[in-house]
């Protein structure tokens, strides 16, 4: 998923710290005292809300199993990790990543809608590292008005810098609106700057995508960053 290359760096972070810190009932009860932490809290609680109504059942489904993982343990690892690196008090830790949830909730949602409502282009593909599983590109096109083709879409990259150590990526993210007329290509150009211009190629399940130098030019990423690749569609019933 998205969030799985957002929270890429703090997840290697946590692969070489103590064991995983698990926040009890009454911790949380106590960290609900807290005015930024309870602020943090009714913002999420009404993100949620707001996607329960808009979503569609299996869509809201995978959301939830999402959404019980974080609480299992993402939050705690997450909240641990800013802890120990970053020197924050429990409670600064813990607002911080329950803010960074309610944000990226939405992006989550619409991976979950898009995996599980696949319907001609529209759908949620991913690019693997050269002989790895390892999630390096993630691409969500959505239809915005199917009837007259229109699409919205969005890249989600990394790029580690050095193999050797966790926090070493560089991460780069673009959306486009387009309009898809048939066929089995899609064009795409920046709002900003005309002369980036994507080209989407598709062939059944797969998607290539070539950039124009101009990406570059432009410095629209990060060193080693590129949207150029084979992206493949992930579907879930």
């Amino acid at each position: 998923m998205t969030r799985k290359i957002f929270a890429l760096m703090i997840i290697l972070v946590i692969l070489f710290s103590s064991c995983a810190y698990a926040l009890s009932d009454s911790e949380y009860k106590e960290l609900l005292k807290n005015k930024e932490f309870a602020e943090a809290e009714k913002e999420l609680n009404a993100v949620w809300a707001k996607l329960k109504k808009e979503l569609p059942k299996n869509a809201f489904e995978l959301l939830q199993a999402d959404q019980r993982q974080w609480l299992g343990r993402e939050r705690d690892d997450n909240a641990k990790a800013l802890i120990d690196e970053n020197g924050m008090s429990k409670a600064e830790a813990y607002t911080s990543e329950t803010q960074n949830r309610a944000e990226f909730l939405p992006s989550i949602a619409d991976e979950c809608y898009l995996v599980t409502n696949p319907d001609g282009i529209q759908g949620w593909y991913v690019e693997h590292a050269v002989n790895s599983e390892e999630e390096i590109g993630t691409l969500g096109i959505k239809y915005t008005d199917k009837k007259n083709g229109k699409v919205h879409v969005s890249f989600e990259v990394a790029y580690q810098v050095n193999p050797d150590s966790p926090e070493s990526y560089h991460m780069g993210s673009w959306k486009a609106e387009g309009k898809y007329e048939g066929g089995n290509t899609l064009t795409l150009t920046d709002k900003e700057y005309p002369d980036c211009i994507a080209t989407l190629t598709f062939d059944g399940d797969k998607v290539k995508v070539e950039i124009t130098d101009a990406f570059y030019d432009h410095a629209m990423f990060g060193a080693g960053i590129t949207l150029n690749g084979i992206y493949v569609r992930e579907v879930q019933k």
